[in-house]
């Protein structure tokens, strides 16, 4: 069946397979959204859809035709993604190949990366003729944030005229960052975040991993499944240990609050600070409802640290006048501010100073 390698993004797969029934593929869609949310794998699947010899109103996944478009080897399927310079033909090879086996993960060979002028004139030249098999051309190009402004100009060239039978597919997960003349020109659809039950699931059906540890990682991904298949080659129990050390050290002087913020900061980057936050978050979530839970015996799919009840026990008794509701504002606040780059020491300088403030007290509410 067309589609069926797309985990979650039911709506959207339910427009493209309307429009493909229907005939009404428009020539250029620009699918945006969150790291991880399967706009490459979609577009893959759209791109078999549009070459497929068989199917009628979508891939038939048996055909040369959808077998090579799936494989990234179609002749009439480009697919153009960042990279360096100075790259050569055998790496951007062995990255195609490896967003052909898994288009959630993909291959980050370079640092950097874009799309340059270059690039996109060689696919002027290349749409110019006719296509090798006679249906037409599918153009995907990944991360279309990352072209050069004279990449992006010279696109829009193309997008303003395109030749018969061509098909773009552009995917971006910063779409402000994209010329508003190439927005326009493309139908934009959104893609969400992904449901962190459908996360669990493609972990435990797709990766086979273990649902007690599929289950804390889909909460800790935030729907974000590459982020989810990275994760799965931590050790996640570290990390919970160092986020609960975190917190026995807010607790001490305010001396030992800012060396700590000094220590975070000498040895992680701010995507690792902006992980420890979310672990911290889902730990204070837990351990609000653990606290207020009627029967602890009917609370184990509620958590995600089923696992350290002992240790979320002793916990709460130690700060039995913590404000949950209070913290847990914080921390979201916190993680947003990063988010918009503002600076990150002085983040967590405020954030800890207000988790000790309110891991004492409860709100007068």
């Amino acid at each position: 069946m067309a589609f069926e390698s797309i985990i979650d993004q039911k709506k959207i797969v339910k427009v493209l397979k309307q429009a493909l029934k229907q005939k009404r593929i428009h020539h250029a869609y620009l699918f945006h959204g969150s790291p991880g949310t399967g706009k490459e794998a979609m577009a893959i699947e759209l791109a078999k859809s549009l070459l497929c010899s068989e199917g009628d109103a979508g891939a038939c996944n048996q055909c040369s035709d959808c077998r090579r478009a799936a494989a990234l080897k179609h002749p009439d399927l480009i697919y153009i993604f960042p990279t360096s310079s100075s790259v050569q033909p055998e790496e951007e090879r062995l990255a195609l190949d490896s967003l052909a086996k898994n288009p959630y993960k993909g291959a980050n060979l370079w640092s950097n990366p874009a799309i340059s002028i270059d690039r996109i004139r060689e696919l002027r030249r290349q749409v110019a003729y006719k296509s090798f098999e006679g249906k037409g051309r599918v153009v995907i190009i990944s991360e279309a944030h990352k072209m050069t402004q004279a990449a992006a100009n010279a696109l829009l060239k193309t997008l303003e005229e395109p030749p018969g039978k061509m098909n773009f597919i552009l995917t971006t997960s910063f779409i402000n960052q994209l010329l508003p003349t190439i927005i326009s020109r493309c139908q934009s659809i959104r893609f969400d975040t992904i449901a962190y039950q459908e996360i669990e699931k493609a972990l435990i059906e797709r990766e086979k991993v273990e649902p007690e540890k599929a289950r804390i990682i889909s909460r800790i991904s935030f729907g974000n499944y590459r982020r989810a298949l990275a994760l799965l080659g931590e050790d996640l129990q570290a990390k919970r240990e160092e986020a609960l050390n975190i917190l026995r050290k807010v607790l001490q002087s305010h001396y030992d609050r800012l060396l700590l913020v000094e220590n975070l900061l000498k040895n992680k980057e701010k995507v690792d600070v902006k992980e420890l936050l979310e672990i911290i978050l889902l730990w204070f979530r837990d351990a609000l409802i653990f606290s207020s839970w009627p029967d602890s015996t009917k609370i184990s799919d509620k958590l995600v640290n089923i696992d350290q009840l002992d240790t979320m026990t002793k916990f709460i008794d130690a700060c039995p006048n913590i404000d949950f509701e209070q913290i847990i504002f914080e921390i979201e606040n916190a993680i947003g501010l990063i988010n918009r780059n503002v600076n990150v020491k002085l983040i967590l300088i405020v954030l800890f100073e207000n988790l000790r403030k309110f891991m004492w007290r409860k709100s007068n509410v």
